[in-house]
């Protein structure tokens, strides 16, 4: 398999880069992107620069490299005005599927879809299966709602065979802070190396979420790439939900410290606050995908990366 990935700089690049590259030998992987100065860049992958909304330059690649697969990874910026997170998340799907589409020869293709496409649920909804009604709650869950609808119109309009994988939330090191691990080991790794614990900044405790380990996300997307079904959506997840104060407990069992809350918002009726996990049946049947790392271990190596680092995790 000679494998382009779009977005192969980012979080879930380099963990499925390293997933491909570990399990298949022989394979190959090329990534298309802006790759600005300091990016993070994996060993043996052959990098192009380039927009994914480029559809020529999509193409010329796939040509160059002899592409046979192609995932979709790159991501828009979330925090934007909804006419531009639009354009943006339609503009690079359009150009990686009328390349693909231009240069022949791609076989499979995997985009990347979002829990944010389902909105949040209550907890009696959940497990949240492919089937559940799509209510997007952001602008981002609206954008991507749009671009995964297009990328399971491509086998039959355009010829590319598509699945999509719709990812919960994936942790594990190298997540920035914009994510609830990233924001807590940050704030745990600081108390750490002051070797005194401080207020942690918190909003509600209650509501569950689908916490998935990076690495256990990236082999479920290297599967469906060799056994997803084109035009099929697949969630990716843990199947379990995990609370905001489960997070909190095992950060404190792992350090030692226990700091107080400083703030928070007061936690509603379990079955009032807004939830988030998935059904994983599907992708089950179609890969036998089990998920292998647990929480703890995940949120232990972000701690060991935070204390390399001495920042961010």
């Amino acid at each position: 398999m000679t494998l382009l990935i779009t977005g192969a700089a980012g979080f879930l690049g380099r963990a499925l880069t390293r997933a491909v590259l570990a399990a298949e030998p022989g394979a190959r992987v090329v990534g298309l992107g802006p790759y600005p100065p300091g990016a993070p860049l994996e060993d043996g992958v052959s990098y192009e620069l380039g927009s994914a909304s480029d559809a020529d330059r999509v193409a010329e690649v796939i040509r160059a490299h002899g592409v046979d697969a192609v995932a979709h990874l790159a991501r828009a910026e979330r925090e934007v005005e909804i006419g531009a997170l639009m354009l943006s998340h339609l503009g690079n799907a359009l150009g990686v599927l009328l390349g693909a589409s231009r240069a022949g020869g791609v076989h499979r293709a995997l985009f990347l879809g979002s829990a944010a496409e389902y909105g949040l649920a209550r907890e009696s909804e959940l497990p949240l299966a492919e089937t559940h009604p799509l209510r997007p709650a952001s602008p981002y869950g609206h954008a991507k709602v749009a671009e995964t609808t297009l990328a399971l119109l491509a086998p039959e309009r355009l010829g590319v065979p598509v699945c999509v994988a719709r990812v919960f939330n994936p942790v594990g090191p190298g997540q920035d802070t914009n994510f609830v691990c990233g924001v807590l080991v940050t704030q745990f790794g600081a108390m750490r190396r002051a070797g005194a614990p401080s207020p942690l900044r918190l909003g509600p405790l209650a509501p569950l979420r689908d916490f998935v380990d990076v690495r256990d996300v990236a082999e479920a997307l290297r599967l469906l790439l060799l056994r997803g079904q084109p035009g099929e959506c697949y969630n990716v997840g843990s199947g379990k939900g995990t609370r905001v104060r489960e997070i909190i407990s095992l950060l404190e069992e792992i350090t030692g410290i226990r700091p107080p809350i400083e703030s928070w918002q007061p936690d509603s009726a379990p079955d009032a606050a807004e939830h988030s996990v998935a059904a994983v049946d599907k992708l089950h049947a179609a890969t036998s995908f089990v998920p292998r790392v647990p929480l703890r271990d995940s949120l232990r190596a972000m701690l060991e990366t935070a204390g390399r680092a001495g920042s961010l995790p």
